[in-house]
This record gives structure tokens, C-alpha cells and sequence, in this order.
């Protein structure tokens, strides 16, 4: 004799009915998320692969946002470092017109304009540091605003920056000097200021026409200026060199962030197509059990001992 037991069957299609439910979650949260799963333990044997490759890529992704502050401050450094080689070029010219024209009538003016754009060059500011103080980046590098003032008082005397350049760090082990001083850079220009500041403090302002003493001075002066405008070039073109470097650190920083996302993406994220099948099929199941749980129902030995 054959035992019908209803109680079973129920159970086994209830049983059904809620792993496919769950199934059904699971496949739609994939389709939600783009995830396989939503923490480790849904990645089984390659959950510690998944988080040390998130760690690489959190390291790079350090390193990237490290690069790109270095690539600003530098491209922030050429924009002032230019302008003191145009400013020092500009002085040389007023001396050269000055001496060609045999007048100096404008020359201590044009002079003191090249002085105060190099003056606020050298103590600019990038993200609320000054740029050439070193690690003393609170405080201006130069602590005279005009010609006359620097006519008082010695070359070194105007710098407060300190010997420490900023440096940057490139990856785990690199690390470069990216900074430039304000006294490297400002000393063979706030020398040839000086020495036209103490000229005409010792023989007042230049005359028009010039004397033959003037003349002579200031083509002295020439090859002071030129020296200067040099020094800062060749140090500008060093920056551009760094900037040129930190460029191609910072591309393959991040060709490796696209490969640990290309790896992180292989093990945790969901083929769309597939996921959205897996919710469709967990539906049609959960159907299947719903109507086979209602065929019971209807079948039951109860509706025939009515």
C-alpha cells in the first residue's frame, strides 16, 4: 500500500520555492550592482586574489594623486619662472635702449616694473605654500618689495627660504627634488639690480643724455643681466624636464590602475547578459514551484473526505 504524504510534498516545493527566491535575489542584485557578490566570501578560492589587487590599486591610485599635485606645481612653477625670464629679459632691453638712445630718463622706472614682477615671481604661492621657500613654505622667500629697499641691504639678506627643496615620490622607491629656491634662482638677478641701486645711490639717477661715465657703467651691466636671464632659463628648462618625467610616471601609473581594474573586473563583476538570464530563470522556476504548490493544494486528500 502506497502512502500519500502531502506533508512532504509540501515541504519539498516550499523548500523550492524559497532557494529559488533567493536565487532570484542573488541574480538580481548582479544585474543592480554589476557584482558577483557584495562582500568575499561570494568569491570563493579567489577572494584573496580580488583583495590584494585592490590594494595594488589603491597604492597606485596614491601614487597618481601624488603625481598629478607634482605636475600642477610644476607646470605653476614654469608659469612664474618664465615670467622672471621675461621680466630679466625685459630689464636687459631697457638697458640696451637706454644706452642706444643716450638716455636714462625712463630707465630707473622700467627697471623698478621688472623688479616687482620678479619680485612677486619669486614669491608666489601654489595651493597656499610658497613655491621657492623650501620646507619653510609659510614664509615669503623675499622679504623686500622694492628696488630702493634692496639698495639697503645685502643680496642674501633678502631670502628667507630655507636649503630643504620639495621633493616628490614617484612610486614606492623614487623620490625627486622638485622644488626650486628662491635664492637660486633670484641671486644673479637681485645682483644686477643692486648694482644699478647702488650706482645711483652713490651718483643719483640716470641723466639724459647720458654721461660718458654712465654709458660705460651700464654697458657693463649687460653681461650681468644676461647672466641672470641664463640661469633662470636653464633652471626653467630643468622644470620642464621634471614635468616631462612626472608625465610619463603618471601614464604608467595609470596603465597599471587599468590593469588591476582589468583584473579586479574579470573576478568581481557580472556578464550582464548572463546575470539578467539568471534572474529570468530564477523567475520561471519560482513560478514552476508556485504552480506546483497550488496543484497540490488543489489535490489534496482533504478536498475528497469533504
Amino acid at each position: 500500500m502506497v502512502r500519500i504524504g502531502t506533508a512532504n510534498s509540501y515541504s519539498g516545493v516550499t523548500t523550492t520555492i524559497m532557494n529559488k527566491l533567493v536565487d532570484q535575489v542573488k541574480a538580481q542584485n548582479q544585474v543592480t550592482t554589476g557584482k558577483l557578490a557584495g562582500d568575499l566570501s561570494g568569491f570563493n578560492g579567489r577572494a584573496q586574489t580580488l583583495v590584494a589587487t585592490q590594494s595594488a590599486r589603491a597604492k597606485t591610485d596614491s601614487f597618481i594623486a601624488s603625481l598629478e599635485d607634482t605636475r600642477r606645481q610644476l607646470e605653476t612653477q614654469d608659469l612664474f619662472m618664465t615670467r622672471m625670464a621675461d621680466a630679466t629679459t625685459a630689464a636687459k632691453q631697457a638697458v640696451i635702449q637706454a644706452i642706444g638712445l643716450a638716455s636714462g630718463a625712463n630707465l630707473l622706472t622700467e627697471l623698478k616694473i621688472q623688479f616687482g614682477d620678479i619680485v612677486g615671481a619669486l614669491n608666489a604661492q601654489h595651493e597656499d605654500r610658497y613655491l621657492f621657500s623650501g620646507s619653510n613654505f609659510n614664509t615669503k622667500p623675499v622679504n623686500i618689495s622694492t628696488l630702493a629697499d634692496l639698495g639697503a641691504t645685502t643680496v642674501a639678506s633678502v631670502f628667507d627660504n630655507d636649503d630643504l627643496a620639495q621633493s616628490s615620490q614617484f612610486d614606492g622607491s623614487s623620490t625627486i627634488t622638485i622644488g626650486f629656491l628662491a635664492n637660486d634662482l633670484g641671486t644673479p638677478i637681485m645682483t644686477a639690480f643692486k648694482n644699478i641701486q647702488d650706482y645711483v645711490n652713490i651718483n643719483g639717477d640716470f641723466t639724459d643724455p647720458l654721461t660718458t661715465a654712465q654709458s660705460t657703467f651700464l654697458t657693463s651691466q649687460i653681461a650681468v643681466f644676461e647672466t641672470a636671464r641664463s640661469s633662470i632659463t636653464n633652471q626653467t628648462a630643468e622644470n620642464g624636464a621634471l614635468n616631462k618625467n612626472v608625465q610619463a610616471n603618471l601614464t604608467r601609473q595609470t596603465h597599471r590602475r587599468d590593469f588591476y581594474d582589468s583584473v579586479i573586473g574579470q573576478i568581481s563583476d557580472v556578464n550582464e547578459a548572463e546575470a539578467i538570464s539568471k534572474v529570468q530563470r530564477a523567475r520561471d522556476a519560482v513560478q514552476a514551484s508556485t504552480e506546483v504548490f497550488n496543484a497540490l493544494k488543489s489535490s489534496s486528500l482533504l478536498n475528497f473526505l469533504r
